[in-house]
């Protein structure tokens, strides 16, 4: 073919390609508002986050690789470490679980009796936490016969079947109550192949996480695929998820949409599929019918923990998400020590008089995607109602970049609280709304109350999760029920129903600036509503540090030293957010056996300027057992032969030499009987600074440093 011919098929594919992406770009996007927010977890000291679940009391659990533990987040908001001590490694099983070795925990499942199970990646182990807090091996390398190799992901199905991500093998593994383990997806080749056929003689590639939809689904992220990939319970092997690209647009539907390295998968109660696609910077909502939507982030990356409207703010690097039984979602972050959490923003209609109606509330509906969006329905529950669609009946258009306004009313039929959830479905994944409201008799028959609300003091702090406590105080001896929704100025917090007359609100932190914060009891068929007086809050940055390796440090983050010699490592602590006045520890693990790190100073308290603190690692020097007892031997075997006559002892002496040479000098081996390796052992040592903060919650921050002995 000629240069003419080959340019102008070269051209009419690239015109083909363009025209063919152009087509594919254009899908409808739903935005709500008000919409649901993400705000920063509050602060611990997990270094990266991995694997997340709640168990059945709202309690996270987390899976922190870098720090090697497992962290539990109470509702309360209480930080615990509920297994591992921090150290690399593998040791403990048969004791308690905090003071057991892990390395790089990647995946956890918690189940109903509180059993925590933990895939223990580079110990490449599934290992138990039963809940009297001891730890076992359940799979992998140590006494169950099972071999695994990376396993980061686990989930039970609905017989309690143990189901294992096992990367390194791309398979997907199950165990058994009895303990026997099987493949259920992968051939252990990596790469793509096998949709619609049987799961076991597919290919898949590195996959990073397992969730079971109702239905009984094996759903898993098949990372280096750039797929999600669904098991039926026939064994058949589906992608619902990725068009098998890393960039590039959806036509609004999933295995149409490019998927950039997918790392969580979870299921909400309504059967939405949620994916955390890494490098997208999304988390990505798949109906069961295929239509994709985008549930959180705008696309770009931060290197801070983002705060606002879900899908106006920037992630970094989502990696893992875990969903409660009230759909708030946590995510966890890759490239970073990021936790956030998304939690719905209810419109929340108080008390009103039965046969009544409440003021308006509106709902409205933007379309930022680049085809038409179609509004099908909007569904209200019992006592609300659409009212004034300034777009038309239903079924409604919105063009891209148009608008859409509704009105709802809550109108209550008889007395009692009134929680539901307003449904809106179209060409978009089903998004939802929560709803409140009380309905009550006449003002008059009601017993009054009065409400009063507690946040703890005027200042509060923007690392810190709010806590605010409201008390309903009755006219006559009884207990009133129903419940109270928290307010900064005009925007609900969070509804929390009464128990023993109070209740109790434990959030995420404010952002810097002065709050309105109120508490309005809705008053039930008995108690009149009643709302508390305004506190003004202000929430200030609190003092912390940073810790760092020194600008310019001699040596760097890694050094290379022999055994029996010192590697000195050069930090900076700087105070940040004004003086930090508290006295900072320091501490180091990690270390080589027989290692004794020493600080300098030990502790601090910085002040307003940054300081210089020398950590010294002094290592073990190798015992040469082979040397002496080599020298010794070789001595006394030359010896033995000096009598014999000249020639016949030069074979004898020779052989005596060697045996010298190599026992002095050729060689040594470890106390433990290993040879050293001539190009070292590496430790990952981790620096922790801890100190008391501002708000009485301990502020820790770590770095990690290489160290190779050999």
């Amino acid at each position: 073919m000629s240069f003419a011919g080959r340019f102008t098929k070269m051209l009419i594919a690239s015109l083909c390609a363009l025209a063919w992406r152009s087509a594919r770009a254009q899908a409808p996007d739903l935005v709500i508002t008000p919409s649901a927010t993400l705000a920063p977890i509050a602060a611990s000291d997990v270094l990266k986050p991995a694997g997340m679940a709640y168990d059945s009391a709202g309690n996270l659990y987390v899976a922190d690789a870098r720090g090697h533990v497992i962290r539990r987040l109470s509702t309360t908001g209480t930080w615990t470490t509920v297994a591992g001590d921090g150290r690399q490694g593998f040791a403990g099983d048969g004791g308690p679980a905090i003071s057991a070795e892990l390395d790089t925990p990647m995946g956890i499942a918690v189940s109903a009796e509180g059993t925590l199970w933990i895939a223990d990646a580079h110990n490449h182990r599934v290992r138990l936490v039963s809940p009297n807090g001891i730890i076992s091996t359940i799979a992998g390398s140590s006494g169950s016969g099972t071999v695994l190799r990376q396993p980061v992901a686990l989930a039970f199905d609905v017989d309690g079947a143990l189901y294992i991500a096992d990367a390194a093998d791309h398979r997907i593994r199950r165990v058994d109550e009895n303990g026997s383990i099987s493949t259920v997806a992968g051939t252990g080749d990596q790469g793509y192949s096998g949709d619609e056929g049987p799961a076991i003689l597919a290919r898949i590639d590195s996959p990073s996480s397992l969730a079971f939809d109702a239905a009984g689904r094996l759903l898993f992220a098949d990372r280096r695929n750039h797929r999600i990939r669904r098991v039926d319970v026939d064994g058949t092997v589906h992608t619902v998820a990725g068009d098998g690209s890393a960039s590039g647009e959806g036509d609004g539907m999933a295995v149409h949409t490019p998927l950039a390295m997918p790392r969580g998968v979870s299921v909400d109660a309504d059967g939405n599929l949620f994916v955390a696609d890494t490098k997208s910077q999304r988390i990505l909502v798949v109906e069961d019918n295929g239509a994709v939507g985008i549930a959180v982030g705008n696309g770009e990356q931060a290197a801070s923990i983002a705060q606002g409207s879900v899908r106006d703010v920037a992630l970094n690097a989502p990696r893992s998400i875990a969903l409660n039984q009230a759909g708030v979602m946590a995510i966890g972050g890759d490239a970073s020590n990021h936790l956030s959490m998304a939690s719905a923003a209810p419109m929340d209609f108080g008390t009103v008089i039965v046969g009544s109606s409440s003021p308006s509330q509106t709902l409205a509906f933007m379309n930022r995607g680049d085809a038409q969006l179609r509004l099908d329905a909007v569904t209200t529950p019992n006592g609300f109602d659409v009212t004034d669609v300034s777009c038309g009946a239903f079924p409604v258009a919105i063009a891209s970049g148009g608008r859409c306004v509704m009105s709802i009313v809550f109108h209550p039929g008889s007395s009692g609280g009134y929680v539901g959830k307003i449904v809106v479905t179209g060409n978009v994944p089903a998004q939802t709304i929560a709803v409140a409201g009380l309905g009550s008799a006449s003002q008059g028959s009601l017993v009054s109350t009065t409400t009063t609300l507690d946040a703890g003091g005027t200042v509060v702090y923007t690392n810190a999760p709010i806590s605010l406590t409201a008390q309903v105080l009755a006219a006559d001896a009884g207990a009133p029920t129903g419940i109270i929704t928290f307010y900064d100025g005009q925007t609900p917090l969070s509804i929390v129903k009464v128990v023993n007359g109070s209740a109790v609100y434990r959030g995420t932190a404010l952002t810097a600036g002065v709050h309105l914060l109120s508490a309005v009891y809705n008053g039930d068929a008995t108690y009149a509503g009643s709302r508390s007086v305004v506190i003004n809050v202000t929430a200030s940055v609190a003092a912390d540090f940073s810790l760092a390796l020194a600008t310019g440090s001699i040596d760097g983050s890694s050094q290379t030293i022999t055994a029996g010699q010192s590697a000195l490592y050069q930090l900076t602590l700087t105070p940040l957010n004004g003086a930090f006045t508290q006295l900072v520890t320091l501490s180091a693990t990690g270390l080589p056996a027989g290692a004794v790190a020493s600080f300098d100073p030990p502790t601090l308290v910085p002040g307003s300027a940054p300081s210089t603190i020398l950590l010294t690692v002094k290592t073990v020097a190798h015992t040469a057992r082979f040397a002496a007892g080599g020298a010794v031997v070789a001595f006394c075997f030359g010896f033995a032969f000096l009598r014999l006559k000249r020639k016949r002892r030069i074979f004898p002496l020779a052989l005596a030499s060697l045996l010298f040479a190599v026992g002095c000098g050729g060689g040594y081996r470890s106390g433990t009987g290993d040879t050293t390796s001539s190009a070292g052992v590496p430790y990952a040592i981790t620096i922790t600074a801890t100190a008391p903060g501002t708000n009485g919650a301990a502020v820790v921050h770590s770095i990690v440093v290489t160290l190779i002995v050999r």
